[in-house]
Parts: C-alpha cells; structure tokens; sequence
C-alpha cells in the first residue's frame, strides 16, 4: 500500500503542500481551524513523515539548490518564478547555479551545492551531460533531487516535465491539417531527453498520415552553417514547405533563412516553434509554437521536492500538458 504523503493531504484540503508541512511541524502562522483540519485528515489517514527527514530537522539549512542551463531564455527563468513561489511562503530561499549547457559546470555546480548542504535539489540537465555520477553523489548523500523538463533514466529520482511527444505530434497534425506534405524537423541536442520525445512525435505524426520522411527532412541543430546549408539545399530542390523546429529561436533563424533564400513565411513555407519564448510573438510574421507551462514546471517541481524533503516521497512524476498557440507562421485553412 502506497504511503500517504503531504501532497495527498494538500490535495484532499485544496491547499499548498508547504501549508500542510508547516501546519504539521508546528511552524508558523496559520488559522488554528485549518491546522487543525490538517492535523485531523493526517492523523485519519495514518500519515507519518520520514524518519530520516525527522533526523535531519535541526541541522536543516532550509535552502535549495537549483541547477538550470541558462537564464537568457523565457523558459527558464519562468521555472525559477515557478519555483520561487513555493519557495516564499515555505520560508526557504534558494541558490541558482548556472550550467551555461556545460557538463563541467554542472558538475562543479553540484559539488559546491552539496558543500553548501542545501536542503534539496532542482536539475535541468545541461546538453553535454552524458554522466551524472555527480546527481548520483548527492543522491547518495540523501539529497533529495527532482529533476526539471530534461528527465534521466539512468537516475532513479522523480522529474517534471511536459509531454514532449503529444506536443510536437500535435503541432506536426496542424502544418499537415494546413497542407504541408513535406515537413522539415529540426531536432536539439542528442543526449536530452526533450530531443527524442519530440522528434518521435514528429514522426509518429507523419507515420500516422502515411508520409515518408527522408533523411534530409531530419535536420541537426549544429550551427547555424550547418543549419542554413541544409535548409537552402531543400529549398533549392522543392523539398520543403513546412517546418517544426525544437526550439523558438530554431525557428526564427530558420525563417530568416527562407526569408534570405526569397521565400515566404507562411505562403511557401509554415513554421512552428516550440516553448512560447517571448521571441515568437515580437517576430514578423509572429510565430506559431507549441507552449510549456514554465511556471507550472517549477511550481510543481518543487512541490515534489518539498515532499520528498519532508517525507522522503516524492509521489508520481508529473507529465504536464502542451498548448499549441497559432499566430502568423503557418497557413491558414
């Protein structure tokens, strides 16, 4: 039988998890109606936090410790606003390392966070990471660690992330419903996870509609060289007229290049971006893109942490959902 934990409790009574936390270490001010209300549902659902986290209380530094790739773009600083309004009303504060999408870095980050003796960790792991001895390390350690949008197999640790697969098969289904046949991807980094999900999306998609895909159609993020060479080529030869890239800045430099190469968005070409960065809404023509709930990412992935911190489960991975948003980059009906 699954054991009960904070979140169950938070979401039996429609309140916060660091709520019920709170109420339940005596800490805080709080309506004596709604801690006891708390009290009372723990105590009938036999509710028990963790013995080792019961230990650890008097030498808890209540810190956290988030590792993210960078904080340029949109999306991740969204996660820390996400993370940073759980963090506030649990009275924790938190120490942001950045990766820079360097595997050393991280590595480094992770040491001096373990050193810091946070009480927690948040990683998004960085494109270069292929070995995550050093997640491993402060697992070992009992840290807890909650993984952010870029989940790892090799790590038994709970994630948050978006379905990546729906998403990019979704926003596939529109350039095909819009009449594009020849659907170019232009995938991310090999070793994250978003990476694979996507591009399996897209080709479940285009599997589903019964068109072929050529190497060609398969584009690697690379350079942008790379990238303008290979989509000039397809231009050249009549074998493209839709696009979906990983990311929105993809996207836009793919447009630029249709746009160089004396093609039009959308008449000759639809486009599609992915994660709603604020970039897609400021270009001409504006552009279509597949939404992650960023905030929700961090909000959520520090619930969990919280209660893995409090009572050693996390409870299940969250998977949240995409929204396609439809502006000027793709044809219309």
């Amino acid at each position: 039988m699954r054991k009960v934990t904070i979140i169950d409790i938070a979401k039996e009574l429609d309140l916060s998890p660091s709520t019920i936390s709170r109420a339940l270490n005596g800490i805080g001010r709080m309506n004596p109606k709604t801690r006891q209300q708390i009290l009372d549902l723990a105590e009938r659902w036999d509710y028990h936090p963790n013995p080792h986290a019961q230990r650890l209380k008097k030498s808890k530094t209540f810190t956290i410790g988030v590792i993210v790739p960078e904080l340029t773009h949109h999306f991740y600083s969204r996660i820390i606003k996400g993370v940073d309004c759980v963090l506030d009303e649990a009275g924790y504060q938190q120490i942001i390392c950045v990766s820079d999408e360097e595997y050393e870095k991280e590595k480094k980050a992770a040491e001096a966070l373990l050193n810091a003796r946070v009480d927690g960790l948040l990683v998004a792991l960085s494109n270069e990471t292929r070995e995550y001895g050093h997640i491993q390390q402060l697992i070992n350690e009992e840290i807890p660690v909650v993984f952010l949008d870029r989940m790892c197999e090799d790590i038994q640790a709970p994630y948050v992330m978006t379905d990546d697969f729906e998403g990019a098969m979704q926003a596939t289904q529109y350039l095909i419903d819009m009449g594009c046949k020849k659907i170019v991807f232009v995938k991310g980094p090999e070793v994250i996870s978003t990476t694979f999900s996507r591009l399996m999306g897209y080709k479940e998609s285009m599997k589903r509609n019964e068109i072929g895909i050529s190497e060609k159609q398969i584009i690697d993020h690379g350079d942008q060289e790379h990238l303008k060479a290979c989509l000039k080529r397809l231009i050249y030869n009549h074998q493209i007229d839709g696009l979906l890239a990983h990311s929105d800045y993809h996207a836009f430099k793919a447009m630029e290049i249709i746009h160089e190469s004396g093609l039009n968005v959308p008449g000759d070409i639809s486009i599609i971006g992915y994660a709603d960065e604020p970039l897609a809404n400021y270009t001409t023509p504006k552009i279509t893109t597949v939404k992650q709930p960023a905030f929700e990412i961090g909000k959520t992935g520090m619930e969990l942490l919280m209660n893995l911190i409090e009572t050693g489960d996390a409870g299940e991975p969250k998977v949240l959902t995409t929204e396609l948003i439809i502006r000027d980059s793709t044809k219309n009906k």
